[in-house]
């Protein structure tokens, strides 16, 4: 799918985790320019490939292959943002909050909305605005990507949420968001998202489980408090627990190693105070009053 007047001089990659299951939802969206990105995605490539895996999802981080294949990936990450090759950013909401405590939520059209808030504050605020864009999200994505490149261009936006905002801003942020061209992709051919995954999973699983990690840290072993005073205030990490609390230990010191700015224990949870950072943990909060999340249709 196609919008063309020149060629885009920058690639973004997206994925998104547990967009309709949990408290805490989140994306991913990974930025470079399109000539550096041939050589970081076969470095990336190569990593995986070497790691024995064919492709890697957070889910299947249960073991020490998928472990040690998620420390190099977060070197290569690391190491790319630092020196300014790319940028990740991963934006988390709470489905608790003000914004999402809503009846009938429709998670579909908020997913939409929550990658148009990433968009924008990436593509036109973290780059130059004379930036465009190729957008290669995950093929296996809930969005409908035509329907999400109507909203970029305000095709679909219906009367009620024109009222809502300032319509001619909106509008001029959308065309300068430059995106040229759609195309998503299948995770396992394509190593970015891949990356994006993994970020995206770290970054959920970091506010939801963060008492496990804490547990985790203070005595590194499965049989956590099993001999706890109180029973029910017992928490036994899984095997898949103990691996990516692992990883989150991993990455949370290297980025404190490259002085990142990303902070895990101040807010309990993974979350970059300065957004200019090259590793943007990004928590939305609602924006005012009548900022909520969208309803299904047969609930209006």
């Amino acid at each position: 799918m196609t919008e063309t007047t020149r060629e885009p001089s920058n690639i973004a990659y997206a994925d998104e985790t547990n967009y309709n299951v949990g408290r805490y939802r989140g994306l991913a969206l990974i930025t470079m320019r399109i000539e550096d990105s041939t050589k970081l995605s076969d470095n990336l490539r190569k990593i995986i490939t070497e790691s024995g895996i064919t492709e890697f999802k957070w889910v299947d981080l249960r073991g020490a292959r998928f472990r040690f294949a998620a420390q190099k990936m977060i070197d290569f990450s690391i190491q790319n943002s630092f020196d300014k090759s790319m940028r990740i950013d991963i934006l988390i909401w709470d489905t608790e909050d003000n914004r999402h405590r809503v009846q009938g939520r429709d998670d579909i059209a908020n997913l939409e909305r929550m990658y148009y808030h990433l968009f924008k504050n990436v593509m036109h605020r973290r780059w130059s605005r004379e930036t465009t864009w190729m957008l290669n999200p995950d093929k296996n994505s809930a969005i409908n990507w035509e329907g999400l490149l109507a909203f970029l261009k305000m095709a679909n936006l219906n009367e009620t949420l024109k009222k809502s905002l300032k319509w001619e801003t909106f509008r001029r942020y959308a065309i300068e968001f430059g995106i040229r061209r759609i195309e998503p992709k299948d995770s396992k051919d394509e190593p970015f998202i891949q990356l994006a995954d993994l970020f995206a999973g770290i970054a959920v699983y970091s506010r939801s489980k963060y008492d496990y990690f804490e547990k985790w840290k203070d005595h590194g072993t499965r049989q956590t408090r099993l001999f706890e005073e109180n029973p029910e205030s017992c928490i036994i990490l899984s095997k898949a627990d103990e691996e990516r609390c692992l990883i989150l230990n991993y990455f949370n010191n290297n980025c404190k190693r490259k002085k990142l700015g990303v902070s895990l224990k101040m807010n309990k949870g993974l979350k970059t105070l300065d957004p200019t950072k090259p590793i943007n943990f990004w928590w939305y909060e609602p924006q005012h009053d009548a900022d909520k999340a969208p309803l299904r249709k047969c609930d209006h």
